[in-house]
């Protein structure tokens, strides 16, 4: 008698184009091989539809046919299966596929978009942590401001794109009905402080402030390295704080 562990094995085996799983399967009504393909079929209807949970936009974006026309040629490569059974972990893959899938592969902006869709999918996942507020910081001393370290809540991922994504999700979701896309830059920070996940669209200057505070660096460490004409601090300290952006402080030695 085959155990359970390995009866599970030569089925995922049997997905993967082996076919000796027909073998444990009796002859009675339809072929083994018709009959295991039933199953296999729903698989991959069950991974599409956990990939169009994850990039509903994008969906939105090429329309469900072209989709999940991706989303079967993505599932027919064997790498791209899940390795566990939690779906919540898996698909982040797909993004660059849709950058080498032939009929997607005009749409230059595709797999950027894709890529910040998954940014949402797994800030919504991250550590819960209560934001600091501006309270945190009602008592402090001034003269600790330069020795101030600011850390990033969990679910804060910092994007930027050579396509203007702003202006593609702007079309997405309706804000605008049609435009003719700029050639520039985008720069989104992605986080979800309390129970939305928010995308908040940043100049370069604060781009690279944000990166150098999740690097680590000390609040004076982040203003030194940065375009100082350019970058106004009270703002974007008074954003960040409103917004839920900083999750923990700390001091340099």
């Amino acid at each position: 008698m085959v155990n359970l562990r390995a009866l599970q094995r030569d089925f995922l085996e049997s997905y993967r184009g082996d076919s000796s799983f027909e073998n444990h399967i009796r002859m009675n009504g339809p072929s083994p091989r018709n009959r295991l393909s039933i199953h296999h079929n729903t698989i991959r209807v069950g991974l599409k539809k956990a990939l169009a949970i994850t990039y509903p936009l994008t969906w939105e974006l090429i329309g469900e046919d072209c989709a999940n026309g991706a989303a079967y040629a993505f599932l027919r490569e064997q790498s791209h299966l899940p390795k566990t059974g939690n779906l919540d972990e898996w698909g982040a893959a797909f993004p660059d596929f849709l950058e080498q899938f032939p009929p997607t592969q005009s749409l230059a902006y595709l797999s950027d978009f894709a890529r910040l869709e998954w940014l949402k999918h797994v800030a919504y996942s991250a550590k819960d942590q209560t934001p600091l507020s501006v309270h945190a910081f009602k008592d402090m001393d001034p003269e600790n401001y330069a020795k101030l370290r600011l850390k990033l809540h969990p679910s804060a991922y910092l994007f930027s794109s050579s396509h203007p994504l702003d202006q593609v999700l702007g079309v997405v979701n309706g804000d605008v009905e049609s435009i003719e896309l700029e050639s520039r830059k985008s720069y989104a920070l992605v986080i979800r402080p309390l129970q939305s996940v928010h995308i908040h669209w940043l100049s370069e200057v604060e781009f690279a402030f944000f990166s150098f505070l999740k690097k680590g660096e000390s609040l004076i460490e982040a203003i030194e390295k940065i375009d100082g004409k350019q970058f106004q601090f009270h703002e974007t300290l008074s954003f960040s704080l409103q917004n839920g952006l900083f999750s923990e402080y700390a001091f340099t030695s």
